[in-house]
Parts: C-alpha cells; sequence; structure tokens
C-alpha cells in the first residue's frame, strides 16, 4: 500500500527565524571549539619554531628561505587538519543535537576544508510537528 505524502509550504521568513534560532543554539559549541583550537595553535606555534630553529639560525638567505618554506608548509598542514578536525566535530553534533540544515555560514567555513555539515536535502518538517503561523500543510 503507498503510504501519501504530505507537502508542506514553509514562508521563507519562518525558515529564515529556524535556521536563525539553529545557528543561536549551536554558537556555544562552535565558541568551545574555537577556543579549543586557539590553544592547540599556540602550542603548535611553539613547536614549529622549536622545529625550525634546532639546528641553529638560518646562516645564508638560501637557508633561511628553505627553513621558512618548510615551516610555512608544515603550518598550513597542520591548521588544515585542525580545520576539518574541528568541522567534523560540528558536524557530528548537529547530528547529535538532530539539527538540520541550512546553516550557509557555517556550511561555507566548513566546506573551505573539505567538510560536508548536512545532506544536500532541504530540512522538512512532519506534520506531526508544531507548525507556526503561516505555514499550511497541503495533502
Amino acid at each position: 500500500m503507498a503510504k501519501k505524502r504530505s507537502n508542506i509550504i514553509v514562508p521563507a521568513e519562518f525558515q529564515q527565524k529556524q535556521a536563525d534560532r539553529d545557528a543561536a543554539k549551536i554558537q556555544a559549541f562552535s565558541n568551545e571549539l574555537g577556543q579549543v583550537q586557539s590553544r592547540r595553535m599556540e602550542l603548535n606555534t611553539m613547536l614549529l619554531q622549536a622545529a625550525v630553529t634546532r639546528d641553529g639560525l638560518p646562516n645564508s638567505e638560501e637557508q633561511a628561505a628553505l627553513m621558512t618554506k618548510a615551516a610555512m608548509t608544515l603550518a598550513r598542514n597542520t591548521i588544515e587538519a585542525d580545520c576539518r578536525e574541528k568541522w567534523t566535530a560540528i558536524r557530528d553534533l548537529f547530528a547529535e543535537l538532530k539539527f538540520e540544515g541550512p546553516q550557509p555560514h557555517l556550511e561555507w567555513a566548513a566546506k573551505k576544508v573539505g567538510v560536508q555539515l548536512f545532506d544536500e536535502e532541504s530540512r522538512i518538517i512532519q506534520p506531526n510537528e508544531d507548525l507556526p503561523a503561516g505555514v499550511k500543510v497541503i495533502q
């Protein structure tokens, strides 16, 4: 037996309010992850400085350029890996808290490091949810 689906029309202003509420709910988690990430970056900076100077200061411009290039590559790779870890944790948090997209500003930042926060499907409100004024269920 085929199951009948409901089509729900959600006004754009409701979608925006819902996205704003979802963003506000997740902001505290994002801030905390940012603080953890900041602490790790401070430690990484110290480790990077130690790695670059462990053999002493460069004795030529060419050696300095090579050391700088190696340090920049290491720093870039470290930062990208750390960002991927942060956005993967946020994606997992969204799943755990049953948040659904869209969150355009967060999705944009996550995509910069190759993490997709949500499936491409748009948010579907179930008919048994409390619907705000202006939202219609069409059968």
